[in-house]
Formats: structure tokens, sequence, C-alpha cells
């Protein structure tokens, strides 16, 4: 999927029609709250619409359909990660392997805690079968981590599907549990949960 470069950690997808940058925002957000509130299969761009206080159409004016719009937010939740404490760089980084993948885990986990909701929204959108957003470069970094990974001996040789879900959903679920006052961050430090995702896919 093409992008066209908007302000600082967003971008126009294909489909979407450049306008104004803060309107595409308020329609992006109010979809967001939708989807935490009432779950991705109730967004409707009527429901849009009236949250921001516009008529219909002009959600149509700056997003061609709605899964136009899904993919925007999807892809503009995964922005917040990239530039979330660095992250981007630790996929490119210098550093030893161990030390890039432990920080890879940090990172997501660091995210979780204090942006729960930006995951959950992530995991709402891929649970549509025809939302397929282009994540395809940044994937394939993270891909290339873990394989690596595996190659030197270092995670245990498990297909990677399982080993993301493994950090991802680990993370997520101690995020939300955070969030839903099920315990608070100093009952599990943040240490504790990276060091069990690790050793949930490290070599023992």
């Amino acid at each position: 999927m093409s992008t066209i470069a908007m302000t600082p950690g967003f971008t126009y997808t294909k489909g979407m029609k450049k306008k104004d940058d803060s309107k595409a925002q308020k329609i992006l957000d109010a979809a967001a709250q939708i989807i935490l509130t009432q779950g991705v299969t109730n967004l409707s761009t009527i429901k849009i619409a009236k949250n921001v206080g516009i008529a219909q159409s002009n959600v149509y004016a700056y997003f061609e359909n709605k899964q136009t719009l899904l993919t925007n937010l999807y892809e503009r939740e995964l922005n917040r990660i990239d530039q979330f404490d660095d992250f981007a760089s630790v996929l490119t980084s210098e550093h030893a392997l161990n030390t890039r993948i432990e920080a890879y885990v940090h990172a997501v986990c660091h995210y979780a805690v204090t942006n729960p909701d930006s995951l959950t929204l992530i995991e709402a959108i891929k649970s549509i079968d025809t939302i397929e957003p282009s994540v395809a470069e940044r994937q394939t970094k993270i891909t290339s981590l873990l394989n690596e990974g595996i190659e030197q001996g270092y995670l245990k040789p498990v297909p990677i599907n399982l080993m993301l879900a493994t950090v991802f959903h680990i993370a997520h679920q101690h995020g939300l549990n955070i969030q839903n006052h099920q315990y608070t961050r100093d009952t599990y430090p943040l240490e504790k949960i990276e060091n069990m995702i690790l050793d949930a896919i490290k070599v023992v």
C-alpha cells in the first residue's frame, strides 16, 4: 500500500483524500472510541459522523470507505508504537542479538502498559478478515530479528507467528490488567513480565 507523508506520526494511505489533517484525526479518534466501547463490528460511518458532529458524507470526503478508514487507524497505531521509546531503532540497532531482542520485548511491554487501548485497537482491526493493512516493512524487520535469534540458537525453534503472539498478547493482557485495576504496576514490575516472556521464547 502506498503512503503519502503527512504530519509527523501520520500518513495518508491509498484511498484517503488529502484535506484537513485535524478533521481526519478527529474522524479516526471517533472511530477508535467506538471500537473501544462498542466493538469493531459495531463501527459505522453514521456513528463516526455523529460523534464528530459532521455529516456522514464528510467522512467519505476524507476516507474512501470504512475499510480505508480502518486501515489508516491501524497504521496510525503502528506508527505510534514505532515512535514510542525509540522502538523503531531497536530493530535496526547494531547491538548484540540478545540486547536487541530484550529491547524489543521491553519496548512492547512498556507500550502495552502505557497505551493498552492502542494494542486493543490493533487487535480488533486485525480480527476483521477484510482488513489487510500493509505493514510488510516493519513486520519483516521484527521477523528477521526473531529468525536471527532462532538461527543463532538464542530463541526456541517455533513458528514466528506463535512467538509474536506470545510477546504481543502477554504484554497486552498485562496492560489491560493494570488498566482494569486488577493490580497495579508495582504489583508486577515490568521487568518481571518481560522475563516471563523471554523465558517463554528463549532456549533454556
